[in-house]
């Protein structure tokens, strides 16, 4: 989680040192385009490794002992629901 934080950090302050240069690719690019590089993997990587709320949950429960979140109560299925009805005619 750190890691991906700090990664992300690094590309943007980058882009807003270098400019609109950091986020050209191959040769053309600083030093040769690792820095787009960066821009563009960086949020792959953070939704790759689960979404920091899920990080900290697994952490939480296996790590610290913390008990485990509530269930979240599900609605019945859209093909559970109720037909017909509407206003009554009166």
């Amino acid at each position: 989680m750190e890691v991906a934080c700090l990664a992300d950090a690094m590309a943007n302050d980058a882009l807003e040192l270098m400019g609109p240069q950091a986020a050209l690719a191959g040769p053309r690019g600083p030093c040769g385009g690792i820095f787009r590089a960066a821009l563009v993997d960086n949020p792959c990587m953070r939704i790759a490794g689960g979404t920091d709320e899920i990080q900290y949950t697994i952490i939480g429960e296996c790590l610290l002992g913390l008990p485990p979140e509530r269930p979240v109560p599900h609605d019945p299925p859209f093909s559970q629901a109720p037909r017909g009805g509407g206003f009554a005619a009166g």
